[in-house]
């Protein structure tokens, strides 16, 4: 064999060698893989981070959450009440929310009007490398940030 045909088959094989390394890296290290479900149980509202920097926080950490069930489902609790409704996903994580519902008890100095509209006004979710779940909302203005509880 020529030396030049066997340097070239050996760089072929290096060649190969390396790229099926670098697939195989890339799919082992994928959060994707990682990522805790949506209905893996409740979700408590740690943040919203606005586009402008904007950074919101519950006055009453803890008391704001989410629970996504398997059936499309979804109940919440605020600082105030409760609130449920259906939703839809898909395989690009788009999120659609139907109606909600909601208790109606008067509590002075609440966010929940806030956490629920913005909830309402999410498109999209993922998890970050954290596995922490994040709603975006619509038009790009911002991202709500939630702990697994």
């Amino acid at each position: 064999m020529n030396k030049n045909l066997a340097a070239g088959l050996i760089g072929i094989a290096v060649a190969v060698t390396g790229a099926a390394f670098f697939i195989n890296k890339n799919q082992s290290e994928s959060p994707a893989l990682n990522a805790p479900a949506l209905s893996s149980g409740t979700w408590v509202w740690e943040k919203t981070v606005m586009n402008d920097d904007t950074i919101i926080t519950p006055n009453q950490p803890g008391r704001f959450t989410l629970t996504f069930s398997e059936n499309g489902t979804v109940s919440g609790a605020t600082d105030c009440n409760g609130f449920g409704g259906e939703f839809t996903t898909d395989e690009n994580n788009i999120l659609i929310f139907g109606d909600f519902f909601h208790t109606e008890m008067f509590c002075e100095g609440s966010q929940e009007e806030a956490f629920r509209e913005a909830v309402l006004n999410s498109d999209r979710y993922l998890f970050n490398d954290a596995g922490h779940l994040i709603l975006n909302l619509k038009f790009d203005s911002g991202a709500i940030h939630f702990i697994h509880q």
